[in-house]
């Protein structure tokens, strides 16, 4: 399997230098599997009393996605970079949104080390996010119907 494609694992980096996949947040889905699982989507529509609330938070979260996904390449700090995929992280998991959320809790862990962000992690979060988007419209097209 190519390594750029997915680690599956947190295996050093062969540069002492540079952190590992893992802590960096470089992870790749793997091919052909889904960026986001519904059943999360499925239990908090059953917890907030049907689909229209599920996708009502679903929606709020992508309002802000955007911004949020901008501000990953403009922070400096690293408390508020750590902070700001944390959010990143905590939504995207309640939403099923799991590639996306293993991608910011790598970059959550590096920040909290003060390690800087690469543009490949920014590149991988931001592909990440939109893969994800792509499958909650589908989500929110389904329970619509």
């Amino acid at each position: 399997m190519d390594p750029t494609q997915w680690s599956g694992s947190a295996v050093p980096s062969r540069d002492p230098g540079r952190p590992s996949d893992h802590l960096s947040g470089a992870r790749r889905r793997a091919p052909g599997t889904a960026a986001v699982d519904p059943a999360p989507l499925d239990r908090l529509a059953l917890d907030l009393g049907g689909a229209d609330a599920a996708a009502e938070v679903l929606s709020d979260y992508l309002d802000l996605l955007p911004e949020r996904l901008a501000a990953t390449r403009t922070l400096v700090a690293a408390d508020e970079r750590r902070r700001l995929v944390h959010t990143l992280k905590s939504g995207a998991r309640l939403l099923g949104g799991h590639a996306l959320a293993e991608l910011a809790e790598g970059m959550e862990h590096a920040a909290s080390q003060g390690l800087a962000w690469t543009p490949r992690q920014l590149s991988a979060l931001e592909q990440a996010a939109a893969d994800a988007t792509d499958e909650w419209a589908r989500w929110r097209s389904s329970v619509a119907q």
